[in-house]
């Protein structure tokens, strides 16, 4: 709400219809929007729960917000409303970390908005809403122990701030739906012919978001979402031999792992496959040593395209998982003939330089000839900082481990 809403004249009660319930497949956070709204304005200002009684109330998990709901006593008209993230910065301090376009809400009820564009969120982030001056305030007394928190004013993304006040058993009727990045576990059955068609159930995490699932480099089809942790697909056509099975939402690409493995049967009559060697890696090359960092996620792509950040290429004799790993040179303490990381253990021993991982991209390799295009990001919450970095690629399929190749540049501000 707002600076007015303190003010018992700046209400006007009077108790709408309840709200209807609602079913949401990724994961809920924010109101539950079990209480009816009440009639009420908005003063121009960012409001947000910081206690609620039921529901989440902080993001679980990493990932990106791809819809939210808000519940008005009244239409929302011409009014246009954002929906924000917060992150709590230490006592009553929320930093703006996240902001939607203007939306409208034209509903009395449950509005259920999708964003044009995913918002990436991290674990115990807070929504809320910025809620312009004299707009229907989605807005509930249901006398619980529910805390109402409204700043003074927009709080902008970077600022920090205390909110100008916070009203205890009051409820912003807000919440946002949560897609994390999505993780296989199963595939059953896990072989079928290599002229496609057998339906297949890929369990796991962060399923009901999916958008595409491949087969190696071949999309499935009739991709069906069923719960959080399961999706029905039908497997492609695609040549005899094992691939990995990955699946793609909002957040992101599941990584290969050795339980997404799907193995295609020869047809009958048809040649075995030739054998698998140990893959190799070679021609390991990038477009600039040193660049700027973007905001794009990574391309895999067998065609060179135009660099953003950089593009790194390189080339394979077999089908293999392909692991970038991303290392730089991180401030530790000698032990013995050893560099470890800093402790408390170790704090009065001499400096030293040792390597550290600052994140690793995992995807499927193809014979010949590989493109990444590169702009810094390893998913949508994760990214390299400005500084040298040192790129180790590898690669490995059921024959053997490729001996890794190395790559080195810097990200600059």
């Amino acid at each position: 709400m707002d600076l007015a809403r303190a003010l018992p004249a700046a209400i006007v009660v009077a108790v709408s219809l309840a709200a209807p319930s609602f079913a949401s497949a990724a994961t809920t956070v924010g109101s539950p929007l079990s209480a009816a709204p009440e009639k009420a304005e908005c003063g121009g200002s960012t409001d947000t729960n910081t206690a609620l009684a039921a529901g989440v109330l902080q993001v679980p998990f990493a990932g990106v917000l791809v819809r939210w709901r808000l519940d008005l006593f009244e239409p929302g008209g011409a009014f246009t409303y954002r929906l924000r993230v917060l992150r709590p910065a230490g006592g009553s301090n929320y930093t703006g970390a996240g902001t939607g376009p203007p939306q409208l809400a034209p509903l009395s009820g449950v509005n259920i908005i999708s964003l044009p564009s995913p918002i990436p969120v991290q674990p115990g982030d807070l929504i809320g809403v910025d809620c312009p001056h004299e707009a229907p305030a989605p807005f509930a007394v249901p006398a619980t122990e529910s805390k109402y928190a409204f700043f003074a004013g927009f709080l902008a993304d970077g600022s920090t701030a205390s909110p100008a006040n916070q009203l205890t058993g009051e409820e912003e009727l807000v919440n946002a739906d949560v897609v994390g990045e999505p993780g296989v576990a199963a595939v059953s059955p896990s072989s079928g012919p290599s002229s496609g068609g057998t339906a297949v159930t890929i369990s796991g995490t962060h399923l009901a978001d999916v958008t595409s699932v491949t087969f190696g480099d071949a999309p499935a089809s009739a991709v069906t979402p069923v719960s959080e942790g399961q999706v029905n697909v039908i497997a492609p056509a695609h040549p005899a031999g094992a691939v990995p099975v990955q699946a793609t939402n909002a957040a992101g690409t599941s990584p290969v792992v050795a339980a997404d493995t799907f193995t295609y049967q020869p047809q009958p009559g048809s040649l075995p496959p030739a054998p698998l060697s140990r893959p190799a890696v070679s021609d390991a090359k990038q477009s600039r040593a040193a660049w700027r960092e973007g905001r794009g996620l990574p391309e895999i792509s067998r065609r060179h395209k135009l660099p953003v950040g950089t593009t790194f290429s390189f080339k394979l004799n077999e089908a293999a998982a392909v692991s970038f790993t991303f290392e730089h040179l991180a401030t530790g303490r000698k032990l013995g003939d050893r560099c470890v990381l800093k402790a408390s253990t170790s704090a009065k021993h001499e400096r030293c330089k040792r390597a550290a991982v600052a994140g690793t991209l995992r995807f499927s390799g193809h014979a010949g000839a590989n493109t990444v295009v590169f702009e810094g990001r390893m998913s949508s919450s994760q990214r390299l900082r400005p500084g040298r970095y040192t790129l180790r690629i590898a690669a490995a399929n059921s024959a053997g481990t490729a001996a890794p190749a190395s790559l080195s540049f810097a990200v600059v501000s």
